[in-house]
């Protein structure tokens, strides 16, 4: 068959939109005091260092078979699970104890660090229902700091919010270039690095300090479809030794540790708050994904992942044809007919064919003012019958 020349395309924008697989009720960032502080009433009391030990040593007596076993757990995993664990609220322990199954007891753990980030995060990003003056002072610079690390050209990111996944810890790390304190004077600092994500379908953070294979299943490419650009990260600090800071910044750019700062850190207490920064693979030069340095005193560093963002990605457009076959049309006739796309597409051409181009006359071939369809008319010159199919081609935005 040959096709006559169609309809005009009318104008459909395509939207650009982030990958298709989306966790389905996973936390995102964000720990404002005020937030934490409305949380820790709901939950109650944390564990002192004893309560939270006795009851993380009932789960492991419960799970530490499926931990070694299925998620190849070691001594040094352990440690982690004690210390990490062990000062979470008494009703969160004594849920996961309580479990029934391997993943019910993970996502006690879960449930409770969604929750207590969840609302300053959304209050901090909704830039359409949130005025700054309702905000917290910590909100509003957490505000003030993506709008300027993410820059003007990339402000159109997807946010993928992710179950919470330990993924750096200066303390238990083996990897040289993330162990360690991160030690700092007022003019340098030892740089740490880690891995924000890993590649393919892997989940083992713990060579950074992170969680052990099997507990992140989110934090790969596999799942988010691409690297990252950016990652959000509820950041910790212990053991500091003076009044400093920390600033966390994409590996390979410039250390901007003199200027910028991400965290505050301090002796006494441990400190934590969301940072944001940019990923190194895939945009940068470096070969890890981010970068730590300090200014003042000495202090220990943890990094909780609870989201990514990616560089939009464009999705091709959903298309059908919708087609009218003609009666038989006798030579030196004329015919025509109007093809109507469904509800929900756009028209985006169109036209008129039949067995050969010779033979037939196209008349007009548009699309109506204020139509959703394509229009044609062609007169029969081959000399016999003939029978004619009139199309639009109709298309949609997936999703819409």
């Amino acid at each position: 068959m040959a096709a006559s020349v169609v309809c005009a395309p009318a104008v459909l924008a395509q939207t650009a939109v982030g990958p298709a697989q989306r966790p389905d009720g996973a936390g995102i960032a964000a720990t404002p005091v005020e937030s934490i502080r409305t949380t820790m009433q709901s939950v109650g009391p944390m564990a002192t260092d004893a309560q939270g030990r006795e009851l993380l040593k009932q789960i492991e007596a419960k799970w530490g078979l499926a931990m070694r076993e299925i998620y190849n757990w070691n001594e040094q995993s352990f440690v982690q699970f004690y210390e990490g664990y062990k000062n979470y609220p008494v009703s969160v322990l004594e849920k996961a104890r309580a479990a029934d199954s391997y993943e019910a007891m993970q996502q006690a753990f879960r449930d409770y660090e969604s929750t207590t980030s969840r609302v300053a995060l959304s209050k901090a990003f909704d830039l359409r229902k949130t005025k700054a003056e309702d905000l917290a002072p910590e909100t509003i610079q957490l505000r003030k700091t993506v709008l300027k690390a993410l820059g003007d050209n990339d402000k159109d990111l997807v946010f993928i919010p992710t179950a919470p996944c330990g993924v750096w810890d200066t303390r238990f790390a083996s990897d040289p270039n993330s162990a360690g304190a991160i030690v700092s004077t007022p003019t340098s600092s030892v740089t740490r690095r880690f891995y924000s994500h890993l590649l393919g379908s892997a989940t083992d953070f713990s060579p950074q300090g992170g969680n052990p294979a099997g507990l992140c299943l989110q934090n790969n490419t596999n799942f988010l479809g691409a690297d990252p650009f950016a990652v959000a990260m509820i950041v910790y600090t212990s053991n500091g030794t003076a009044n400093g800071w920390l600033t966390f910044f994409r590996d390979g750019d410039t250390d901007p540790t003199g200027a910028t700062i991400s965290l505050y850190y301090s002796t006494g207490p441990t400190r934590s708050t969301l940072v944001i920064a940019k990923s190194s693979r895939g945009y940068g030069t470096g070969a890890y994904d981010v970068a730590v340095s300090g200014r003042f005193g000495t202090v220990d560093g943890t990094a909780s992942v609870v989201g990514y963002f990616l560089k939009p990605q464009a999705t091709a457009l959903d298309c059908t044809t919708k087609e009218q076959v003609s009666p038989s049309i006798a030579d030196g006739v004329s015919t025509f007919a109007q093809v109507t796309c469904d509800a929900g597409y756009t028209v985006t051409g169109g036209g008129v064919y039949s067995v050969s181009s010779i033979g037939q006359t196209v008349n007009a071939s548009a699309q109506p003012v204020g139509s959703n369809s394509c229009f044609a008319s062609v007169t029969n010159t081959s000399g016999a019958n003939r029978v004619f199919t009139f199309s639009a081609t109709c298309c949609r935005i997936p999703g819409h």
